[in-house]
């Protein structure tokens, strides 16, 4: 089933993204005839799991049926419906993930399957969209056709190269993990070249995170890389990086075009909580926000989430958050060192995704519940298996990473 469905987050993540005239019939088939055929198979191969699918699944299901009870408000039914059926999408597919993955094993095909597709979305990007760098506002949209959209892809698939390597997945041939640890550093230039702040802001706490998590390092060795990181990323923004649009975005405040989106960003934030305090409980449809604003969303998971689904959907998509971190906790308290410096990992990832979606729009992105349904799965294997992760974390020597 792993396979089946690896293939299946291929085409979806992969091909679903292309921005060509004529691949709307293609991700149409993906999405209503070769989705529903898969979830049909893995269902039937699994139902006897169905009874173990965890709370954080019926958490964003729940949204669903919260969804519903503004569809009778909605002014704009089209909209609302489709918007309905990517939210039904999307529940489906995270849990025909947790179905599929069995094991480690079965995780290690998911993982190398969205990292596989993240990484061909970014170089297709730089195929189709080479990057002008002398042009003052260049910005990849690659194939996705948003720059912020493939910001996020490369954004997900950094975070599950980091598993791959965390968890011992990692080719053991010098050749194959020279291309895995290049295509890390293709995915973060391909966040800077979309410049994408919030993306960036992240995708820079890496590294500084993977020097500290390590427990194979001493404190002066940390402090000694740390010193090098601060000094090579110093020289890099002086010689190269002031060059780029995105440093602009970070630091020029006084530029008209980023005062202007800035403004408009928080007049949309506050119209979208005055909205919110109009319908409070199920709040004015999904899609419909866009109809108010003339098109534009409010660059924030709960108060997108509040003025679509109103409090019970925050409730329900925080209630998702708050009960992954609880399992996650409830881990770190009797797990070995190894085990425990995953669950860190997961845990950095968790708050990051969470943190982004203060800043951003996260929960209708189908790679990012991807990822969120891959960081659950994950926490419940380490929970009920932990020596089958153990196993296959020193199967073949330590990882550089731990």
């Amino acid at each position: 089933m792993s396979i089946v469905l690896s293939l299946y987050l291929f085409l979806f993540l992969f091909v679903a993204n292309l921005d060509f005239a004529g691949f709307n019939t293609v991700n149409q088939i993906i999405l209503w005839v070769i989705s529903p055929i898969v979830t049909l198979l893995i269902f039937h191969k699994n139902n006897h799991r169905i009874k173990d699918i965890p709370k954080e699944y019926f958490f964003y299901g729940s949204m669903l049926i919260i969804s519903i009870l503004g569809y009778f408000i909605s002014k704009d039914v089209d909209g609302f419906i489709r918007y309905y059926r990517v939210l039904f999408t999307n529940s489906i597919l995270m849990v025909i993930i947790f179905l599929a993955i069995r094991d480690v094993y079965d995780l290690r095909k998911v993982l190398y399957s969205i990292a596989i597709s993240c990484i061909m979305v970014v170089l297709f990007s730089f195929y189709i969209e080479s990057p002008n760098l002398n042009d003052e506002y260049f910005r990849m949209a690659g194939l996705m056709g948003n720059a912020n959209g493939t910001a996020i892809i490369a954004r997900i698939g950094m975070m599950i190269i980091i598993l791959i390597w965390v968890l011992n997945y990692h080719p053991k041939n010098i050749v194959l993990k020279s291309v895995l640890l290049i295509s890390f550093f293709l995915l973060y230039l391909g966040i800077i070249v979309t410049a994408s702040r919030a993306n960036f802001l992240f995708a820079s706490l890496i590294f500084p995170f993977i020097i500290f998590n390590s427990k194979k390092l001493g404190v002066p060795t940390k402090i000694l890389l740390g010193l090098i990181l601060s000094i090579v990323v110093f020289y890099f923004y002086s010689e190269y990086f002031t060059e780029l649009v995105i440093y602009r975005r970070l630091t020029d405040n006084s530029g008209y075009l980023v005062e202007l989106e800035e403004e408009n960003r928080f007049r949309y934030m506050l119209l979208a909580l005055e909205t919110f305090f109009e319908y409070p409980v199920v709040g004015i449809g999904l899609n419909q926000f866009r109809y108010i604003s003339g098109g534009k969303i409010s660059h924030t998971d709960l108060l997108d989430i509040a003025v679509q689904l109103g409090f019970l959907g925050v409730l329900a998509y925080g209630g998702m958050y708050f009960n992954l971190f609880k399992r996650m906790i409830r881990n770190l308290k009797y797990l070995t060192n190894r085990l425990s410096n995953i669950n860190r990992w997961l845990l950095f990832f968790l708050i990051s995704e969470f943190s982004f979606g203060l800043f951003g729009t996260n929960w209708f992105f189908q790679i990012h519940m991807i990822f969120l349904s891959v960081l659950i799965t994950i926490t419940l294997l380490i929970k009920r298996n932990p020596v089958q992760i153990l196993n296959q974390i020193i199967a073949d020597g330590p990882s550089s990473t731990r």
